[in-house]
């Protein structure tokens, strides 16, 4: 993302029009919009709380640093947010704010790529480290490090909504190209069935708990 990207767009028709709700002074890290239309978005200083019908915005949380991941429960109660090495946490709609406990494996700390995605109720969560996915069935307050056996460079991760599953993709240039999955408990990564659908792209745009027309993209 640029510098130049400081504003939010909107559409309401599936991705055939957008129109602009949000144009900031700074550089926009993320956006979520939740099934009941919450709206949350964060840059480089603030975590920010807003609906679709108001199109009005708060800031809810001060930051240190750019905020590179984002992700909600579909009724927007359960919030994460990661700027690359930390990671927050909110269960009452942002309003307030706790640190969750960083991923480890094998006594190494590893910091967080710019993707997380939550199931449905927000209980299940799931991550890229720099190395490793890490799923969380506690809302983050353990984890479960995935190491796999060959170097698969993960770009992409998504939770289907009830959070029985997780969806991996790799980078196009990795050996094992391709979808993966890692069931629900589960401390493997396998191919996917063809049939699976795909995660969705590493982008400001993010609609992880979202099944209405509105999506709003950071632009």
């Amino acid at each position: 993302m640029s510098t130049e990207e400081k504003r939010i767009l909107l559409s309401s028709d599936y991705g055939a029009t957008f129109t602009s709700i949000y144009t900031g002074s700074n550089g926009i890290g993320d956006v979520v919009v939740t099934t009941n239309g919450y709206i949350y978005f964060c840059d480089t200083e603030n975590i920010y709380r807003g609906t679709i019908s108001s199109l009005a915005f708060t800031a809810k949380k001060g930051l240190n640093n750019l905020c590179q991941s984002l992700t909600a429960s579909s009724d927007g109660a359960y919030v994460y947010s990661s700027d690359g090495w930390s990671l927050l946490f909110s269960s009452d709609y942002g309003d307030t704010w706790a640190s969750l406990a960083g991923v480890t494996s094998k006594g190494v700390y590893y910091p967080f790529v710019s993707i997380a995605s939550s199931s449905s109720d927000g209980s299940v969560v799931a991550l890229m480290t720099t190395y490793y996915p890490a799923v969380s069935t506690d809302f983050g307050t353990t984890w479960t490090v995935i190491d796999p056996t060959e170097a698969y460079y993960f770009d992409a991760i998504r939770v289907t909504g009830p959070g029985s599953k997780v969806y991996l993709t790799t980078q196009s240039q990795a050996t094992q190209d391709g979808l993966y999955v890692i069931a629900a408990g589960g401390t493997s990564i396998v191919p996917s069935p063809t049939a699976s659908p795909s995660p969705a792209p590493s982008s400001a745009t993010h609609s992880d708990s979202n099944s209405n027309s509105d999506a709003a993209s950071a632009g």
